[in-house]
């Protein structure tokens, strides 16, 4: 593993699989439920109380805007939905390595032999040897 460092590579070699493991998992059952859209399913029916809409966690005020009937993701992003759907749910499950809750579910503490902490540092450590290797991949 020539990405990382010598000092790194036992820890590295002992977590990364679980980390992959986790995020994979988050990934699929968290990250693509961010996902969900407000819509207006039909004329006057939506999908979300409209009295009480969401919250943006962006701006802590009430979500103003939704699809309309007819209107879906891929027909309002085209051929990058797809992508943006991946970039998503893969920044969602990287985002919330550090949620000692969530962590805790899987049998992660700060008190296990693996702890939460060490599965963050590996998170981090796997970002950024996939973005090394995937440099390797880059021509323009």
């Amino acid at each position: 593993m020539s990405w990382v460092h010598r000092s790194e590579l036992k820890h590295f070699r002992k977590t990364t699989h679980i980390v992959r493991f986790l995020t994979t998992t988050i990934h699929e059952l968290v990250g693509h439920r961010t996902g969900i859209l407000l819509s207006e399913i039909a004329p006057g029916i939506y999908n979300f109380d409209q009295q009480n809409p969401p919250i943006s966690p962006l701006n802590r005020k009430a979500v103003t805007s939704h699809y309309l009937p007819g209107q879906a993701w891929t027909s309002i992003f085209g051929n990058l939905a797809g992508t943006v759907e991946e970039c998503r749910a893969i920044l969602v499950s990287e985002y919330v390595m550090d949620n000692t809750d969530l962590l805790y579910i899987f049998g992660y503490t700060n008190a296990s032999e693996i702890t939460a902490d060490d599965l963050l540092y590996t998170t981090y450590l796997n970002i950024g040897v996939d973005g090394l290797q995937a440099l390797e991949y880059y021509n323009f």
